[in-house]
C-alpha cells in the first residue's frame, strides 16, 4: 500500500503548489509560511503542512529563521524565472488525474466514454490549461526539433499541422526569413496564435486556418508540413489517409516534419504510461517507426531520416521527403 500511497500524496502536494501558484510566490524571494499563507490566502496551518511534504519531496526549502524558498529543481522548472516555466503543466496534471480516475471504465469498454477533445469544447477553462501546457512544451522543444529541421533556401509556405499557439513555426520562420506558415487546428486552439506571433516579430507571416486536419482542405504547393505530436492522437487508418492528403499537398521534395513517441526509442516506464494515458484519453496509442515509414511510403516518400531527441523523453524527429 506505501507504493501506491506515498506517491499518490506527493505527487497531490506537488500539483496543489502549483494551482495555489506557491512555487511563483516563492520565486519572488524567501518568505515565512505567515507571509506566504496571507500573499496565496491560504489557512496557514494546513500551508504549514504542505510546506513539509513539499520540503520531504525535494521542492522547497526552510532556513533556519523559518523561512521557505524554492529547491533548485522547482527554481528551474516551476517558475516565471525559469527559460521554460512548466508551472502550467502542473495546473493541467491536475486536471488530467480527474480524467485518469475513468481508466477502470476505459479498461472495461477499451475506450473512453468522450475523448478529451470533447471535454475541452465542453468547458473552455479547461482546454486553455491545456494549451498553456502544451504551449510550454513547445517552449521546450521546438529549439530541440529545429536543430534537425534543414529547408531549402527558396522554401516559402509551411503548414503546421494541430500547431495551436504556432511556436513551433515560429521558430522555423526566425531561422528562414523568407518562410510563412499556416497553422491549421480547431478553432478553440488558435485563440491566441497571431497575438503570439506579433510578441515575436512575425505578424503578417503567421496565418491561421480553422478546421480539421482529417477533413478540411489543405493548401497546396507546400515546401513543407510539420505534424508535431498528432499522430498519437489518431487511429493508424486516420494517419494513413493524413500521410496521402499531406503527399499531395506538398510539392516535389518537399518535406513532411514528424515528432511524436516512437515505443523503443523513449524509456520503456514512460512508454507504457503514455500509452495508458492515450487509452484514457483518446483512445489511441503510439506508433513504431515500421508503422511510420509504411504511411509514408504509401503517400509517396522515401525512407524517413531519423532523429532521437536528448533526453529520450523528448521524443523522436521523422522527416521524409516527396519523391
Amino acid at each position: 500500500m506505501l507504493d501506491v500511497y506515498l506517491p499518490m500524496m506527493r505527487c497531490a502536494a506537488i500539483l496543489c503548489a502549483g494551482q495555489l501558484g506557491l512555487f511563483q510566490r516563492l520565486s519572488r524571494g524567501e518568505q515565512t509560511v505567515a507571509q506566504l499563507a496571507r500573499g496565496l490566502r491560504v489557512d496557514q496551518a494546513s500551508l504549514t503542512r504542505l510546506l513539509a511534504a513539499l520540503r520531504q519531496a525535494g521542492y522547497v526549502q526552510s532556513s533556519p529563521s523559518a523561512r521557505w524558498r524554492n529547491s533548485q529543481h522547482t527554481a528551474r522548472w516551476f517558475t516565471a524565472a525559469a527559460r521554460v516555466d512548466y508551472s502550467a503543466g502542473l495546473v493541467w496534471t491536475a486536471e488530467a488525474w480527474t480524467i485518469m480516475a475513468d481508466l477502470a471504465e476505459v479498461v472495461r469498454r477499451g475506450r473512453p466514454e468522450r475523448r478529451l477533445w470533447d471535454l475541452l469544447h465542453d468547458r473552455p477553462e479547461l482546454g486553455a490549461r491545456f494549451s498553456d501546457y502544451m504551449r510550454a512544451f513547445a517552449e521546450h522543444a521546438s529549439p530541440l526539433i529545429a536543430r534537425h529541421v534543414v529547408l531549402p533556401r527558396h522554401a516559402r509556405h509551411v503548414l503546421d499541422i494541430g500547431g495551436s499557439h504556432g511556436l513551433h513555426s515560429m521558430t522555423l520562420c526566425k531561422k528562414y526569413p523568407g518562410l510563412r506558415a499556416t497553422i491549421l487546428d480547431d478553432a478553440a486552439a488558435l485563440t491566441c496564435t497571431l497575438r503570439l506571433a506579433k510578441a515575436h516579430g512575425l505578424a503578417g507571416r503567421i496565418e491561421c486556418q480553422a478546421g480539421d486536419c482529417r477533413t478540411t482542405p489543405l493548401p497546396e504547393e507546400l515546401d513543407a508540413v510539420l505534424l508535431y505530436g498528432v499522430a498519437h492522437n489518431h487511429t493508424a487508418a486516420e494517419n494513413r489517409r493524413l500521410f496521402a492528403r499531406i503527399g499531395k499537398a506538398l510539392r516535389k521534395k518537399g518535406q513532411l516534419i514528424v515528432h511524436d513517441y516512437l515505443p523503443g526509442a523513449m524509456p520503456e516506464d514512460y512508454r507504457t504510461l503514455f500509452d495508458l494515458t492515450l487509452l484514457t484519453e483518446v483512445g489511441t496509442r503510439t506508433y513504431g517507426l515500421p508503422e511510420f515509414q509504411a504511411w509514408a511510403t504509401a503517400a509517396g516518400f522515401g525512407k524517413l531520416a531519423v532523429h532521437h531527441l536528448d533526453p529520450k523523453e523528448m521524443g523522436t524527429v521523422l522527416i521524409g521527403r516527396r519523391r
